[in-house]
């Protein structure tokens, strides 16, 4: 079952993940390269379902990265940081 998590943890999550989080006026912006969401700022929390279609829109998902939701709602390990780290250097590379 997909679990409800804060608003504030998802954002650590995503940033920990490689993603930029920016303040703009009255959300928040999450942006991985070219792909980017938006979150209002007055989000508490998010359902495991709106959190699962973040991940595909920014390239964060399972299937792009390898990591499953199970491990990103519990956080990346120093290891896990290190591969996403130089899976998007590769990403970058095979772009360029």
């Amino acid at each position: 079952a997909l679990s409800t998590q804060r608003t504030s943890d998802f954002l650590k999550r995503c940033k920990s993940a490689g993603a930029d989080v920016k303040e703009s006026g009255t959300s928040y912006v999450i942006s991985n390269g070219r792909r980017s969401v938006r979150i209002g700022r007055d989000s508490r929390e998010l359902t495991g379902q709106v959190v699962k279609s973040y991940l595909r829109k920014l390239g964060l998902s399972e299937r792009d990265t390898g990591v499953p939701l199970e491990e990103f709602e519990q956080g990346l390990t120093g290891e896990q940081h290190e591969i996403r780290r130089f899976r998007t250097v590769l990403q970058r590379l095979a772009h360029a």
